[in-house]
């Protein structure tokens, strides 16, 4: 039995050189860039959000707990309602996107 050994390279791969390398490279490292402002940019979105809903919780505790429990109470329900919908909602995107992977 004998083997066969014939270099069988691509007309593309024959044509690419240093630069084309170089700014492939130069692409790449562009990308890298722009997704780690895009993860500051998030982050500094979800620290805004967060900020604003505790500020709305201290407000509503601050001024409706001395005059009226029960607006008081129905509000925090509402919120807690929302946040858990949002949170399983969240949750089940993430779930979704992890299974179509």
């Amino acid at each position: 039995m004998s083997r066969f050994s014939a270099t069988s390279s691509s007309p593309i791969l024959d044509k690419i050189n240093q630069q084309h390398i170089t700014t492939i490279l130069e692409s790449v490292e562009k990308d890298s860039e722009r997704a780690f402002i895009d993860a500051q940019q998030a982050r500094k979105y979800n620290l805004i959000l967060i900020l604003i809903f505790v500020t709305v919780f201290v407000f509503l505790t601050i001024f409706l707990v001395n005059k009226d429990v029960t607006v008081y109470q129905d509000i925090l329900k509402i919120l807690i309602i929302f946040g858990g919908g949002f949170g399983s909602g969240l949750g089940f995107k993430i779930y979704l996107d992890r299974k179509n992977k």
